[in-house]
C-alpha cells in the first residue's frame, strides 16, 4: 500500500479512519506473486521466489515464525484490525482426516495468531479470513465441520 500510494496511509491516520492491512498471504502458494514487487519485499514472503507449501509450515517453530512476521508487519502500521495469515483452500473437501490442507493449516495459524497477540500484549482485534470453495458448504457434513471450527476460534471477525 505505501509503495503505490505513499500518502494514503498518512491521510487515513490523520482523519482517524479505521483501516486494515491485508497481508496478501493467500498469494504465496502460487508463483504469480513473484511478479509483484511489493509482495517480494514483504518480510514473510517465501525466499528465492519459491512458493509457500504446506510442508513449509509443518513444525510449530515454522508456524510461529510465519505468524510473527505476518502480524509484526501489520503492527508496524498500528491498524484497527489484524489479519491472521490465510490461504486459498481449493480442495473439494475441508475435512480430510489426518491429511493437511490450507483450511486446516489456516485454523492452526489463527490459533497461533491469537497466542502471538497475547504474547505481545496487543488488544487489536483479530480477523480470521478463510478462502474456500462455496460448493463445499453445500454438503452438510462439510458445512458443520467448517462452522464448528470457526465458532471455536476466539476472534473478532471472519
Amino acid at each position: 500500500m505505501q509503495q503505490t500510494q505513499k500518502n494514503l496511509l498518512k491521510l487515513i491516520k490523520e482523519r482517524n479512519i479505521d483501516y486494515i492491512i491485508d497481508p496478501q498471504t493467500l498469494r504465496f502458494p502460487y508463483d504469480n506473486y513473484s511478479s509483484v514487487k511489493g509482495l517480494l519485499n514483504l518480510s514473510y514472503a517465501p525466499s528465492n521466489l519459491s512458493i509457500l507449501c504446506l510442508e513449509d509450515l509443518q513444525t510449530d517453530i515454522e508456524k510461529k515464525e510465519y505468524v510473527k512476521k505476518v502480524i509484526d508487519s501489520q503492527l508496524e502500521h498500528n491498524p484497527n484490525f489484524i489479519f491472521s495469515p490465510y490461504h486459498i483452500c481449493n480442495d473439494s473437501r475441508l475435512f480430510m482426516g489426518n491429511l493437511e490442507n490450507w483450511f486446516t493449516m489456516d485454523i492452526k495459524l489463527v490459533k497461533e495468531s491469537i497466542n502471538y497477540l497475547r504474547i505481545v500484549n496487543s488488544n487489536i482485534k483479530l480477523i480470521a479470513p478463510f478462502c474456500i470453495k462455496a460448493e463445499v458448504l453445500a454438503k452438510k457434513s462439510e458445512r458443520d465441520y467448517f462452522l464448528n471450527n470457526l465458532t471455536s476460534l476466539e476472534v473478532d471477525a471472519y
